[in-house]
């Protein structure tokens, strides 16, 4: 697999690398090889070896948001301004054994569909002029690799060799980069598609889909793997268990190491989770969790704030806008001075949550539709009954891409955290702590997780309780371990606290809050 990267990084130094293209710089290799030439005929003509025209698999029908879309397959771009519509669907209901999947490249500009198994089929539409083509010779596209008409294809399956496609040209230029399916090899893109980074565990190869050129980023490592890096920044090279990471921009330049998850898009403030502990579930799933939310100044670790009862699930790219889950089972948008600015219900059939825009902080993507944070307009996509749908930004923020397939999610909200959200600024202690809540009654702190367990003290509202884990045993095949409560089969859930005097018990969660 070494030689193979090394073979791709000789073989990708292409005469078209000059111009505009801002592609990576070709590192300096001692060893000399001809420069790989693309193959395919110049006149745009498809080279027939891999590449067909085909009439269209799809279909384009205009719509305006608020429409009804009846097909249960299809992609749906809306663009965020207007709400208009350009839905692709299949021209040919699909058949029982087809299951068919379609999907845009990064950028938006190609449609990948594929249909059958054994042997599967692969289309590559256009949605400029929508002309289609039908992959040949045993390649695949891959809609994570390409930008405009250039499309990454690999070939093979153990140690797949990947090409470029240029639709527009009809011409494809072989990198020798080779993917051993057996191996650790990884790749990530860049949000607009324009480069990507190959790599096998040891080396890493920083690529231009556009040209060709590459550069080697990192070699000498051992079972690493290739993520990007939170807004789109850069890339993250990194063991696969516990360690550092190493940071690069998409020019392949060094960035500072470390974790880079949570950080805003600035890299000024680290949104860092927290929690007291695990609930013992039972078998009955996760839920619901008690987490925190500190953010702190990256680069001197100061907090500013806390959020309690809220896990992270993003930053705005204002760098101040936050996005959490709540006690609801459905998000809240809120900003690092604790004031709420929207709140989204548990989003049901759609799949992958709220997004913010990569550009503009009050626009997100929810429960089908995009909607203004700040005029509260909403553009809506409606579909057919038992349908799912997921959406993407695209790289520049302008249009959403709506996947549209035939298979309904969940039907109801799940509530993801057990306390409902508290704003807490600076200077904080570190530790969590619950206050009981009872209404002007006393809350029971007994000796086990059960109603009916005996009661150790009764406890006055306003009583501060901090958590105090426990050892528990989930499976009777696994040694017992930490928590700090648990969820009953009625799925009442009893926290193990203690109080101010030292004493230890269960309490009901239902009855308490967290400290002012």
């Amino acid at each position: 697999m070494k030689t193979a990267i090394v073979a791709g990084i000789l073989a990708l130094m292409l005469a078209g690398c000059s111009g505009d293209d801002q592609a990576p710089d070709v590192t300096p290799s001692s060893t000399a090889t001809a420069a790989a030439s693309p193959t395919g005929t110049p006149d745009g003509t498809p080279d027939p070896a891999f590449l067909e025209a085909v009439p269209s698999p799809l279909q384009k029908s205009t719509h305006q948001a608020g429409e009804l879309l009846s097909e249960d397959t299809g992609i749906a771009f809306m663009d965020a301004a207007s709400g208009a519509i350009e839905f692709w669907s299949l021209v040919d209901p699909a058949g029982a054994q087809e299951w068919p999947q379609l999907s845009p490249t990064r950028d938006g500009k190609l449609l990948v569909l594929h249909r059958g198994n054994s042997p599967a089929r692969h289309y590559v539409i256009r949605r400029d002029t929508g002309a289609a083509y039908e992959l040949k010779g045993g390649w695949a596209p891959d809609t994570s690799i390409g930008f405009g008409d250039v499309i990454g294809v690999w070939k093979g399956t153990d140690y797949a060799t990947l090409g470029l496609l240029d639709l527009a040209s009809g011409t494809m230029t072989r990198t020798g980069i080779t993917r051993d399916g057996r191996s650790n090899s990884s790749l990530t893109s860049s949000p607009d598609g324009t480069v990507f980074v190959f790599g096998n565990g040891s080396e890493f190869v920083l690529v231009s889909a556009k040209t060709g050129a590459s550069r080697l980023v990192k070699d000498g490592l051992y079972n690493h793997l290739v993520s990007p890096l939170p807004h789109g920044r850069g890339f993250a090279v990194g063991p696969e268990g516990p360690g550092e990471s190493l940071n690069f921009d998409w020019d392949g330049n060094p960035l500072p190491p470390g974790n880079a998850f949570g950080l805003s898009p600035d890299g000024s403030l680290r949104a860092i989770p927290g929690s007291p502990g695990r609930l013992a579930s039972y078998g009955m799933g996760a839920f619901p969790v008690i987490d925190t939310i500190t953010i702190v100044d990256a680069a001197t670790g100061v907090p500013r704030v806390r959020f309690l009862g809220a896990s992270f699930h993003g930053w705005a790219a204002d760098n101040y806008t936050l996005m959490v889950g709540g006690e609801d089972g459905g998000e809240r948008i809120i900003d690092i001075d604790g004031r709420e600015i929207a709140r989204v219900p548990f989003p049901g059939l759609v799949q992958g949550g709220t997004q913010f825009s990569p550009v503009d902080a009050s626009l997100v993507i929810t429960n089908r539709a995009i909607l203004d944070l700040q005029s509260g307009r909403k553009l809506e996509l409606v579909v057919g009954n038992n349908i799912s749908t997921s959406g993407r930004w695209n790289a520049d923020g302008t249009e959403v891409a709506f996947w549209i397939f035939p298979t309904p999610g969940k039907g109801g909200g799940v509530p993801v955290q057990l306390l409902p959200l508290k704003y807490q600024e600076a200077p904080f202690t570190g530790e969590v702590a619950l206050k009981v809540s009872a209404g002007g009654d006393c809350l029971n702190l007994r000796d086990a997780p059960e109603a009916a367990a005996t009661v150790i003290a009764c406890l006055v509202d306003g009583t501060r309780l901090t958590f105090e884990t426990v050892l528990l045993t989930t499976n009777p095949k696994e040694p017992p371990h930490e928590f700090i409560g648990q969820r009953s089969e009625d799925s009442s859930i009893w926290l193990h606290v203690k109080t101010g005097d030292g004493r230890t018990g269960w309490v009901n969660a239902t009855y308490v809050a967290w400290v002012d």
